[in-house]
């Protein structure tokens, strides 16, 4: 199965510096990478990351709101997010559009949106990513799950295992001056 796995997603780029291995959700259509921390400073403008969707890297001074976007807020302020600890949840809105319901993603956003509404932690982001070399991804500092399905209970736990673990432990909001 995890040879299956490995050669269903033969299509996705293997990260730059990470340790890779299959996951097992997906039916195999899972990678699980720890990567090495890059860089964290502040910075303005667009930042081009090596790895898609990145784990770390510089970064916008001004992080995302937390919670639902409907709109990619730029990877540049999310992967602040990350280094606050947080988990971000991407999807590839043409693979929702692509799947058997057609649809937008918008009851997968709601599923996962409400269960991370309980969680007894904030710092959750979930965003389109058109960049994303898979249907689904979640993102935290130093580690991402690439996934071909949607999977709650996997996402879930990726949440739990990760929330809290960036280089700033920090729930606060973004500034007044990033509105």
């Amino acid at each position: 199965m995890i040879l299956a796995g490995l050669l269903a997603c033969a299509s996705v780029p293997a990260p730059v510096n990470s340790e890779r291995v299959a996951c097992d959700y997906c039916d195999g259509d899972c990678f699980d990478d720890t990567q090495t921390i890059t860089a964290a400073k502040h910075v303005s403008g667009d930042v081009v990351y090596d790895d898609v969707p990145p784990t770390s890297g510089d970064h916008n001074a001004c992080w995302a709101d937390w919670g639902v976007h409907t709109e990619d807020p730029g990877d540049e302020h999310w992967v602040h997010n990350e280094e606050h600890g947080g988990v971000v949840f991407l999807y590839q809105p043409a693979s929702c559009a692509a799947s058997d319901s057609g649809d937008d993603c918008a009851a997968d956003v709601a599923a996962l949106a409400a269960v991370l509404d309980v969680a007894s932690d904030p710092r959750w982001v979930i965003t389109p990513y058109a960049s994303l070399p898979s249907a689904w991804a979640a993102v935290s500092w130093g580690h991402r799950w690439l996934m071909g399905c949607f999977d709650l209970g996997a996402m879930n736990a990726f949440f739990l295992e990760n929330v809290g673990h960036g280089s700033e432990d920090l729930t606060a909001d973004p500034s007044e001056s990033c509105m």
